[in-house]
């Protein structure tokens, strides 16, 4: 409730032309990434996404949805750690091959020093996979711009080091939890608010406006962080550059009708 509170007041920030072209908005809490201590085929990374309602857009192949239950396990994996708190999770079916991992297996999770917001991470974690799921449907809406609840993909942090990677899928209950499991070093989380497009909404009469509200929007959010790690607001989209793109065509258009 609180996320969807603070997405209400970023909401306030976006310019009336701008939200009558929005049909629907979602958010995700996204962990830094991880490091697999576990032995996988190779080096892998994962990183925790809380995504509500995404239950409806997925299907199960194997074993079943996670909870928010906690429990605590020794492994060998975690060094000196002794005990460590053990989270439920679910892999995409083609994540799960990819990692070597089956329902029933535990992954235990180490800071990654790749991503800085895991420079905070203090003690190692686990995650029980319960299960496995598809996509139902890759050309929903829903998943536009969004691939990787899909299926694991490499993750290169530079020309010499790269990894295979892919998204947990806890239950939404398990954000209390999952603050609880890191509460000596909790890691700052990241969390997106997707607003989803009606490309029927989109007018030439109105392209104008779009644009130069989209122009206002990035003088609000920057589109890039300005510092590692970084502490605020990033405006993601790719509106500005589509409209921009139309509008070069249709003045084309009209020097040729003008012809």
């Amino acid at each position: 409730a609180a996320v969807d509170e603070r997405g209400e007041e970023h909401e306030t920030a976006i310019p009336p032309a701008l939200r009558s072209l929005f049909v629907d908005r979602y958010f995700t809490i996204d962990t830094p990434f991880w490091h697999v201590a576990t032995e996988t085929p190779e080096a892998s990374t994962v990183f925790l996404r809380i995504r509500p309602g995404v239950e409806a857009l997925i299907a199960y192949r194997t074993g079943r949805p996670p909870t928010g239950a906690v429990s605590t396990a020794t492994f060998p994996e975690a060094d000196a750690a002794g005990s460590i708190d053990v989270l439920e999770g679910a892999l995409a079916a083609p994540s799960a091959e990819a990692l070597d991992v089956a329902v029933g297996d535990t992954i235990v999770l180490a800071r990654d020093p790749t991503d800085p917001l895991a420079a905070s991470v203090a003690a190692p974690m686990a995650v029980e996979i319960v299960g496995t799921y598809e996509v139902v449907d890759a050309a929903h809406p829903y998943w536009s711009g969004d691939t990787e609840m899909a299926a694991s993909w490499i993750r290169s942090v530079s020309d010499d080091l790269e990894s295979r990677s892919a998204v947990v899928l806890p239950s939404p209950d398990a954000d209390s939890a999952l603050r609880e499991a890191t509460a000596e070093g909790h890691p700052p989380l990241r969390y997106r608010w997707r607003y989803l497009v009606d490309p029927a909404r989109l007018e030439a009469d109105t392209a104008d406006q779009v644009a130069a509200d989209m122009r206002r929007m990035e003088g609000v959010f920057p589109a890039t962080a300005t510092s590692s790690p970084f502490q605020g607001t990033l405006l993601r989209s790719n509106l500005l550059a589509l409209v921009e793109l139309q509008q070069a065509r249709w003045r084309s258009v009209e020097a040729v009708l003008a012809v």
